[in-house]
């Protein structure tokens, strides 16, 4: 899926956070979105995500207008078309790890699970010995690849990561952005990731500074 950023402005009562953003992602790329606390990077996350809307200006997933004001098409572009990887795990502390992972499936049309998918997402990101246990007793490195792995098994065109790696040590970081690369890279899936990080530039195939809107 590409993605078109059209001008979009987004206010907080008197803060002006967007104003006339514009960028292009291309399809099956891994795009960065860079910029310091504050600067609006989420925000468009956001809007991208369809968990918000702007207050102008036009979004665009492979050339067709995103339409803000029909919920039932955004309810469900977010569902079938886009999977969210976020900075907190998210994960149910009860549930195993595959069962964490299958939850999407409790809201989806359960003929979507692709086995050979899982298969290859379990090998990716390393966690076939981890299917069995409760998440709550997982590091944190553990925790956020189980995250991604419950964020990819639908197969979404367009996967969103806000700041993923900011709970995880330099380590666990490096590897959880080669997984993304790998995942990107033989899925041919387009991954926008927000970080306020210089360390990862390497990995981005497209990089959007963020000055701050004065």
């Amino acid at each position: 899926m590409n993605v078109k950023v059209d001008n979009i402005c987004k206010s907080f009562k008197d803060k002006v956070v967007l104003k006339n953003t514009n960028m292009f992602i291309s399809n099956a790329s891994f795009f960065g979105i860079k910029g310091s606390s504050g600067c609006g990077k989420s925000t468009l996350l956001n809007i991208i995500g369809l968990l918000d809307k702007p207050d102008s200006g036009n979004l665009y997933f492979d050339d067709i207008a995103i339409n803000f004001k029909c919920q039932s098409k955004l309810a469900f572009f977010r569902g079938n078309k886009i999977g969210f990887i976020f900075q907190s795990y998210n994960l149910m502390p009860k549930l195993t790890v595959y069962e964490n992972i299958m939850l999407p499936f409790m809201y989806l049309d359960k003929n979507k699970f692709n086995s050979s998918l899982f298969d290859r997402l379990i090998e990716i990101f390393d966690i076939k010995e981890l299917l069995g246990k409760q998440s709550d007793v997982l590091s944190g490195g553990e925790k956020q690849r189980v995250a991604a792995t419950r964020a990819l098994i639908t197969s979404p065109e367009l996967v969103i990561c806000d700041e993923p790696t900011g709970n995880l040590d330099s380590n666990n970081a490096k590897y959880m952005m080669e997984l993304l690369k790998e995942f990107c890279k033989f899925e041919k899936k387009t991954i926008i990731m927000v970080t306020h990080s210089n360390e990862y530039d390497s990995f981005f195939d497209d990089i959007y500074v963020f000055d701050e809107v004065k």
